[in-house]
């Protein structure tokens, strides 16, 4: 009998991993629930949230996650870092092949800083806060592929959005 571990296949599950993984980190627990809260409504991807960059990592860096959405600035390890690490081995320092990708988002800094934090760090993208859900939603949607996942509800066409 042969065992053996097929990627997208879930520890000790038989079935496909279908959802794409979100992690929100935040250490302003009111903005991570309303990102999480966001991203549940208006798709069907899986969401984690974490208010403790640390615990986030740890988490990361044990279960595969498609998406990082982190606040750039949190006490002790900020966002930037926080995407570094998680890049790494800490065995061996080589770089990761299965880092999430990072959607950075800040109201502390200038768009400027924050675009230029992210491009430093290897992310595909940035977001102001605060932001309207529905671009939040537009944004983790384009980058995953997955523009079919936003709901209707927080997205309007740009022919309605012109009529308005």
């Amino acid at each position: 009998m042969f065992f053996f571990a097929l990627p997208g296949y879930a520890s000790g599950s038989l079935s496909l991993r279908m959802k794409k993984r979100i992690l929100v980190v935040d250490d302003d627990e009111v903005v991570a629930r309303l990102v999480t809260t966001i991203l549940k409504s208006a798709t069907h991807y899986d969401v984690d949230t974490s208010t403790n960059p640390y615990e986030a990592y740890a988490r990361a860096s044990s279960e595969p996650y498609d998406l990082l959405i982190s606040d750039m600035r949190m006490p002790g390890l900020d966002g930037r870092q926080l995407y570094v690490c998680l890049g790494m081995d800490p065995q061996d320092c080589q770089m990761r092949v299965n880092r999430p990708k990072l959607l950075l988002m800040s109201g502390a800094v200038s768009e400027e800083v924050l675009a230029a934090a992210m491009a430093f760090v290897g992310g595909v993208s940035y977001i102001q806060k605060p932001f309207p859900p529905a671009l939040l939603a537009a944004k983790v949607a384009a980058i995953l592929g997955d523009i079919q996942d936003v709901a209707g509800d927080w997205m309007e066409a740009p022919e309605q959005q012109a009529a308005t």
